[in-house]
């Protein structure tokens, strides 16, 4: 039985493209790595027990959305907001505390926050403070970060926010609603003021899978200073979003071809889901 784990080392590296960003997350490192470690080996230990346990637990928090994008199955099945069909309501506060406390105890290391739209869920941000000795990557459509929550992130240094764009305006906008680039745009500009770390998310399409637009967007994640490049296609959705000799698969060598040709101090980390 196998079991994929990240190793210190490779980690170390992995952070060093980002942290340099965002100084203030070096002095939470020490008990970071230690923690890491820990759950690396807590997992190992379970493994011989016949139990995999995943280094990382995705967690929709919450249905509720304050778009409605095209193309979201959430606005399709009528998931988003109280009233519709298909809309049940989220978790409280109290049981998502309950599930991360023993995924943690299981070895879980790192926690990515979905929705919906996760900043709408009233307690997100306590969550994430509760927990020091994991990381939370927070993904977002930017339009429902509010001062309270910038506020309260400035103090959080086990957090990550991944912000949701379709390329450029014209693409974002045509998707995600009128005036939600320049919107995400402000919430970015904040977030690394405020020292936190942040990144952004694009969906590649047929539309956008072609040599020009994937330099395009290279481009705009390094101009605009993002960290992080994760497409969220997986292996099982890619016959719907590139021809059948296409794929996913083939962009990895151009991307990671376009990481080692820029500078180091534009360097992108590009990650992709298992």
């Amino acid at each position: 039985m196998q079991q994929n784990n990240l190793d210190i080392k490779t980690l170390l590296r992995i952070l060093s493209l980002w942290l340099w960003k965002s100084p203030r997350y070096f002095f939470h490192l020490p008990s970071f790595l230690f923690s890491f470690k820990r759950a690396t080996q807590k997992r190992r230990e379970l493994l011989q027990d016949g139990l995999v346990v995943p280094p990382m637990l995705i967690l929709s928090i919450t249905q509720e959305c304050n778009l409605a994008c095209t193309g979201c199955y959430a606005a399709q099945v009528g998931t988003m907001k109280k009233g519709q069909p298909s809309y049940r309501p989220h978790l409280n506060i109290d049981q998502w505390r309950k599930i991360i406390k023993e995924a943690k105890e299981l070895g879980v290391f790192f926690f990515l926050l979905a929705g919906g739209e996760p900043f709408l869920h009233p307690g997100i941000l306590n969550l994430i403070k509760e927990f020091p000795g994991n990381f939370f990557l927070v993904f977002t459509n930017g339009v429902a970060v509010s001062k309270v929550h910038l506020a309260e992130l400035k103090k959080l240094n086990n957090v990550a926010v991944i912000l949701s764009l379709e390329g450029g305006e014209e693409e974002t906008d045509s998707r995600r609603g009128r005036g939600v680039y320049k919107r995400v745009m402000e919430t970015k500009a904040q977030l690394i003021l405020g020292g936190t770390l942040a990144g952004v998310s694009v969906t590649i399409t047929r539309r956008k899978s072609g040599p020009s637009s994937e330099r395009r967007c290279w481009n705009i994640g390094r101009r605009k200073g993002y960290s992080l490049f994760i497409p969220p296609e997986t292996k099982s959705t890619l016959g719907a979003a590139f021809p059948r000799e296409g794929g996913l698969l083939t962009l990895l060598p151009k991307a990671f071809s376009l990481l080692v040709q820029s500078p180091v101090s534009q360097r992108t980390v590009f990650s992709v889901p298992h």
